[in-house]
């Protein structure tokens, strides 16, 4: 019994049912949108360390992912080239930084587009960062 609900827990490698896990991973009954995409997909990356074939599903998914848009390379906090991907949402920009070559996800970084001086916050301020080591 163990051993079945495991294996249920397991990122599928399947576009759409990887799309259904992090739905329910979310607790959303409803579609997910793209910044909560990247949220799930950042949970995803905090539990468990995706093999090539999940790599490969995340990368199908998150090409097909509507408002993500390439900007080209960059090098993350950790000194690694990667190409990112933007999305734009209300009052900040995440970006999403990949392995040109494998896929993975290499970091998520959420910075305020908008100055919110009664907190001290500038636009450009980094408001979140996560980097992911394979």
């Amino acid at each position: 019994m163990e051993r079945r609900a495991a294996a249920v827990a397991t990122p599928p490698t399947d576009v759409a049912r990887l799309r259904a896990y992090l739905q329910e991973a979310e607790y959303s009954r409803t579609a997910l949108n793209t910044g909560e995409l990247l949220h799930a997909v950042a949970t995803l990356l905090d539990t468990w360390t995706p093999g090539a074939r999940e790599s490969a599903a995340l990368a199908r998914l998150l090409a097909d992912t509507e408002g993500l848009s390439p900007v080209g390379q960059v090098t993350d906090r950790l000194g690694r080239r990667g190409q990112a991907y933007v999305y734009d949402g209300s009052g900040s920009r995440q970006m999403l930084i990949m392995d040109p070559v494998t896929g993975a996800v290499l970091g998520l970084e959420t910075t305020f587009t908008e100055a919110e001086p009664e907190y001290g916050v500038k636009a450009g301020d980094v408001m979140s960062y996560s980097a992911w080591m394979r």
